[in-house]
């Protein structure tokens, strides 16, 4: 008997133990709860001002901005890589200019300037959220809530694009992500640099430094090592070249279509007109 009752007090023991751990389990998950909902409240709260803001100018800009990029306030955008050096290089910015590329002519619809004062408009209006006080009690840090404060805002625009990328090892024992935000200032710089690169790619200097040796070589091989005005190669003494049948001065790309194996003696007489 005297075993007997040791044993059951010792049950008892253990039962009283696990129902204080799952209370305390319980406390914590409602805990957990209770702080997240009132962080909720908290940035709902601190965020409503500039979210008025926000939807102000959406107005104003509704017919000139947000009838002609449906979607671009919701879009993500996710991008696995295959390697953690590619993970630690990855350039998120420079995709995300190349993304906006592909739909560059639709987005100049929409004039520059219209594009630089929605940009304008929208930074403003995050610029001067006030980074808020938070109460003791639900244990975050102000510059933290400031971050939240400001992702509930910049989604109201029409330009609000959540870009993430990750890399997972072959085993599948490390994994590694990140994400960012791209804004309207984040589009507009976007569009300026691609208008800037595509100049670029139309200028007469950018042609000119195509004609690599490899590509004056494919011509040649092309046209069977021979002027193709006069038909004279270089072992009848001619000096062959290669050039831009329509001028680069006249708008010619430095593209196989384009070019022709032509001797010294033609290619001056031809001059810069288009034969």
């Amino acid at each position: 008997m005297p075993y007997s009752s040791a044993h059951s007090s010792e049950i008892d023991m253990f039962v009283v133990c696990i129902i204080g751990i799952v209370l305390l389990l319980l406390l914590g998950l409602l805990s957990f709860l209770a702080v997240r909902h009132m962080r909720e409240s908290f940035v709902e709260k601190h965020a409503q001002a500039a979210i008025d803001q926000m939807h102000a100018l959406n107005e104003t800009y509704q017919n000139s901005v947000g009838q002609k990029v449906p979607g671009w306030n919701t879009a993500v955008q996710r991008v696995k890589l295959r390697s953690k050096r590619q993970f630690d290089t990855y350039n998120a910015k420079k995709e995300f200019t190349n993304y906006v590329a592909r739909f560059y002519t639709a987005f100049l619809q929409i004039p520059l300037p219209v594009w630089r004062a929605y940009a304008l408009g929208t930074s403003d209006i995050m610029s001067n959220v006030p980074t808020p006080n938070v109460p003791w009690y639900l244990f975050w840090k102000n510059y933290s809530a400031l971050v939240e404060i400001k992702d509930h805002v910049s989604a109201q625009s029409y330009i609000n694009v959540r870009w993430e990328w990750s890399y997972t090892s072959p085993q599948g024992r490390n994994s590694y992500s990140g994400f960012c935000i791209f804004a309207p200032a984040d589009l507009y710089n976007a569009l300026l640099t691609i208008r800037e690169k595509r100049k670029r790619k139309e200028s007469k200097s950018y042609q000119r430094s195509l004609m690599t040796p490899a590509l004056r070589f494919a011509v040649m091989k092309r046209d069977h090592y021979r002027c193709r005005l006069c038909g004279k190669t270089a072992d009848q003494g001619a000096r062959l070249e290669v050039d831009h049948i329509t001028p680069v001065s006249k708008g010619g790309k430095s593209v196989l279509d384009n070019l022709w194996t032509l001797c010294f003696e033609c290619n001056r007489g031809k001059g810069a007109e288009r034969l």
